[in-house]
């Protein structure tokens, strides 16, 4: 299955070039949003998604970070043109930017607050094969098209934190599986797209998503 590749970036930012050169010629159509009137990360990924569904039906979209570059984007567009037409959302593995032998997220635990992102030593971390787990951190999706038919939207109450994992865990109680794969790696700026959070979402958001989920969330990785 063919990829599309996108991008979330601000008006004031220039993350987004790496990420451009790191596919190595090709196309990244970029969803700009100003930072002087934000748009929720939610809003932004579900803008993406329906616009990539209305052009692009047939192909998986992966939607990415700006703060993200690929390491081997020949690589994983090898090894994912292939997963995607099996599993429900693929991510691939993050290193550290400023420490690419650092291994800053393969895998995760329960889903937020109580989960922590598994870390490791790269020698240690990849390997050839995919890994389910319930749910994991939207930077660098693939989303399988016939998931996003069958499982929708981000939801909308989860303005900029937790759609991710609400999305995860909605595309596995369908059937869908989500899965890292443990072969392709990205290199991310941790945190440099959203900065610091704010406190009176996160906490706004936090309450959403805890009385959508309840105690399912402690289910943790399948």
């Amino acid at each position: 299955m063919k990829l599309k590749y996108y991008t979330i970036t601000n008006d004031q930012s220039n993350l987004a070039d790496g990420l451009e050169a790191s596919l190595k010629g090709r196309e990244l159509i970029r969803k700009t949003w100003s930072k002087n009137n934000p748009v929720g990360f939610t809003d932004n990924t579900n803008a993406i998604i329906l616009e990539h569904m209305a052009k692009f039906p047939d192909c998986a979209p992966v939607i990415c970070n700006d703060d993200i570059e690929f390491e081997d984007i020949d690589e994983f567009e090898k090894r994912t043109e292939k997963a995607i037409e099996e599993y429900g959302i693929i991510l691939p593995m993050q290193s550290d930017f400023n420490n690419p032998n650092k291994i800053i997220m393969a895998g995760v635990g329960a889903a937020y607050p109580s989960g922590q992102h598994q870390t490791g030593i790269r020698s240690n971390e990849i390997r050839d094969e995919y890994q389910r787990f319930n749910w994991l951190p939207f930077a660098s999706e693939v989303l399988n098209p016939q998931m996003i038919r069958e499982v929708g939207l981000l939801d909308r109450n989860l303005v900029m934190w937790f759609s991710d994992s609400d999305y995860c865990m909605r595309a596995n109680w369908v059937g869908w599986k989500v899965m890292m794969d443990r072969g392709s790696v990205v290199k991310h700026h941790n945190h440099a797209t959203l900065g610091n959070p704010n406190k009176e979402l996160f906490l706004r958001d936090y309450i959403a998503f805890q009385q959508k989920w309840g105690g399912l969330v402690l289910k943790g990785v399948s």
